[in-house]
């Protein structure tokens, strides 16, 4: 397990659940993630795959329903982005063993 520092983000955060799709930067392989809440700085996932801090994925929101967001709600929302793993903390659920993860968007400057 690993355990960063407590999540301080600077934005408001918005729940929502949906599933998203998350590969490491440079491989094929994807993952099917439950995304807890976003905000506009990055958002947190439940997943049966442990992220370290540092690590950089890259996160599609291929089939999420976002209709039901209200406009406040889609500022941070993204079809497809670069983040960073910030926190890592490994669950206990009904005897299986899960991962909420914490991660920040990357600026893509061109």
């Amino acid at each position: 397990m690993q355990t960063t520092t407590k999540d301080q983000r600077a934005s408001r955060r918005f729940r929502h659940k949906c599933h998203l799709v998350c590969s490491l930067i440079h491989q094929e392989d994807c993952y099917t993630v439950i995304k807890k809440d976003h905000s506009k700085g990055g958002l947190s996932f439940r997943s049966r795959l442990e992220f370290r801090p540092g690590t950089v994925l890259c996160i599609r929101n291929n089939a999420c329903e976002i209709q039901s967001l209200t406009p406040e709600a889609w500022e941070g929302v993204r079809s497809i982005s670069l983040a960073e793993v910030r926190w890592c903390h490994e669950e206990k659920e009904l005897g299986n063993i899960f991962f909420d993860i914490g991660v920040q968007y990357k600026d893509m400057a061109l």
